[in-house]
């Protein structure tokens, strides 16, 4: 399970990339992305901004919490 340290650190790594693309953009404009250069840089902003909700669901659902659940998981019939 990913602990809050973890997914914050994730987060901020996302945030950091896009931070990185959004002030090359902010400074020459978008025109010098393709069209699907700035799909991306939009997909990119939206995530960036949603990462830690996005890791906590994951966290939450994907991973086991204990040994009882994480068999219930592989083993079920």
């Amino acid at each position: 399970m990913m602990s809050p340290l973890e997914r914050v650190q994730c987060a901020v790594h996302w945030k950091q990339q896009f931070d990185a693309l959004n002030a090359l953009v902010k400074e020459h404009g978008a025109d010098f992305l393709a069209v699907s250069d700035f799909q991306q840089y939009k997909l990119m902003q939206d995530f960036a901004h949603r990462v830690g909700d996005i890791l906590e669901v994951i966290a939450d659902t994907l991973l086991p919490k204990d040994f009882d659940e994480l068999t219930q998981h592989w083993f079920a019939e």
